[in-house]
């Protein structure tokens, strides 16, 4: 403590917890940090002695944290986000440089982000970037961005009221049914076997369902698209798909639009405050020239619809 009584915490000590909690082991946060395991283990030490407690718990099978390490983490995530946010406000007006971490849905990293990540490369070819996908998660993806591991994510709007969103294309989802079945009512879906894909906005199928009255009742849970169409094929029930995610169209099914059409609005949030970041700002501007975009999604022009200027 200084003279003030006041605990004297490093932002070292503080990312190398954090690292290690994440990573499960000193060494891959010492590999992460580009510190000696020795180092971080100091980091630790002196850390804990300043709170005068255990904070990890440390066996063969690497570090966890104790319960105190555990509440420590949660300060010590929300020192170092706002640490990094001061250091993002104070170069608002820099050329964009580090690197910019991104989190996708799986159609929204193939389809928005990839075809133009290039441009990004383009402009500003100083700047690194991270991608992490999702099977389609839409939560995963605000929680990444509101917790301050992703300076953007693409997804499936809307999402948090506290997050800076902006709409890029919106797709349509479609009934998938075997080529012989002949369905135009959901009197006609009731009837019928429905395979859900867990990993493709079941749950907001499911509200579209309820909002036209009826029950949603699937006969079958599965993750893998492919396989989904493969039962389809075998006439084992019907699906719902994104167009995006049917692209390109399937053989030896059938493609139709719901009874009542439902569409899904797919772009990115950011958090608010960091709306103006460069690196954030260098990538919306990219998003943002409707010109380019319908460039770049111009195999996919009978799929999706852009929003109105």
């Amino acid at each position: 403590m200084n003279k003030a009584g006041q605990i004297q915490v490093t932002t070292a000590q503080l990312s190398a917890l954090v690292t290690v909690i994440d990573s499960g082991s000193f060494t891959e946060a010492a590999l992460e940090l580009g510190l000696a395991q020795s180092s971080v283990s100091g980091l630790i030490g002196n850390l804990e002695r300043l709170l005068n407690g255990r904070l990890l718990d440390r066996g063969r099978h690497g570090a966890v944290p104790t319960p105190l390490g555990e509440r420590v983490a949660v300060h010590a995530r929300l020192v170092l986000r706002t640490l990094e946010d001061l250091q993002l406000e104070a170069s608002r007006d820099q050329r964009p440089e580090g690197t910019l971490r991104l989190i996708a849905c799986r159609t929204a990293a193939r389809f928005l982000v990839m075809p133009t990540l290039a441009r990004l490369r383009e402009r500003h070819p100083q700047v690194q970037i991270e991608l992490r996908d999702t099977a389609g998660e839409h939560d995963e993806v605000e929680q990444v961005v509101l917790d301050g591991e992703a300076h953007l994510g693409f997804g499936r709007l809307p999402m948090a009221p506290n997050l800076h969103t902006r709409e890029l294309l919106a797709d349509e989802f479609k009934l998938v049914l075997p080529a012989s079945w002949r369905v135009r009512t959901w009197a006609d879906l009731r009837a019928r076997p429905l395979i859900v894909c867990s990993a493709d906005c079941a749950p907001y199928i499911a509200a579209h369902w309820a909002r036209q009255g009826e029950i949603f009742q699937p006969t079958w849970h599965i993750q893998d698209p492919s396989v989904i169409l493969s039962m389809v094929r075998e006439g084992l029930g019907y699906t719902v798909l994104s167009g995006l995610v049917l692209y390109p169209t399937p053989e030896e099914v059938e493609l139709q639009p719901l009874p009542t059409p439902l569409w899904r609005p797919l772009g990115y949030v950011a958090r608010s405050e960091l709306r103006h970041h460069p690196l954030i700002r260098a990538y919306t501007q990219i998003l943002g020239d409707r010109a380019y975009l319908r460039q770049v999604t111009s195999t996919l022009i009978s799929l999706v619809r852009f929003p109105e200027a």
